[in-house]
């Protein structure tokens, strides 16, 4: 969270690499009224997360997931498997389209390889993760969002640890940096 993912993902696009995007996936999923995950999450925490347009209302269901870890978790089980599914089949396609470098943008992917290591391995050639110091992270998360700090740090203690993310990444992106130096970051990636 506030890493600079999303940075890495847009240049990883303009330098002609297929992206599935697991959070702009979440976000079609919680936009139609008519899908499993709207019906899940309805069900589970209730109408009050609706906006006026019958929508999922992220702002008004986050909250109540980020301050209660048992809430993300049934958040979580509700969005996971609907989202790894259309990342499959978006990935098939692409693939069938004659792509042999599509790159998975999964925030949560560090979990996944933790709870299903030889899975994860089977479907991936390689692990990137994007790194941020903790001080610039906490700052970037409460300027986006329009955090306090203590709201910013309960958000990006749900994350797993920096550290953690560097043992299971088979490469590593610093982004403490420039954007030209995210930029070089990034191109030497795709020399590898």
């Amino acid at each position: 969270i506030a890493s600079g993912k999303s940075a890495v993902t847009k240049l990883l696009k303009e330098f002609g690499c297929p992206v599935i995007d697991a959070d702009e996936i979440s976000h079609e999923l919680l936009a139609d009224p008519n899908g499993q995950v709207h019906r899940r999450l309805v069900s589970t925490f209730g109408p009050e997360i609706l906006g006026d347009d019958g929508v999922i209302d992220r702002n008004k269901l986050s909250p109540i997931v980020f301050n209660d870890p048992h809430k993300l978790r049934l958040l979580n089980q509700a969005t996971h498997g609907p989202i790894l599914t259309e990342m499959f089949w978006r990935g098939v396609r692409l693939a069938l389209a004659g792509h042999r470098r599509i790159v998975l943008d999964i925030p949560l992917l560090a979990i996944f390889l933790t709870k299903y290591p030889r899975l994860m391995r089977i479907l991936l050639s390689s692990v990137l993760a994007v790194l941020v110091p903790p001080d610039v992270q906490r700052a970037r998360l409460m300027a986006r969002n329009g955090l306090s700090e203590e709201e910013a740090q309960r958000r990006i203690d749900t994350q797993m640890s920096a550290e953690k993310q560097r043992q299971l990444a088979d490469c590593i992106i610093e982004n403490g940096g420039t954007l030209e130096d995210l930029e070089r970051e990034v191109a030497g990636f795709l020399r590898r």
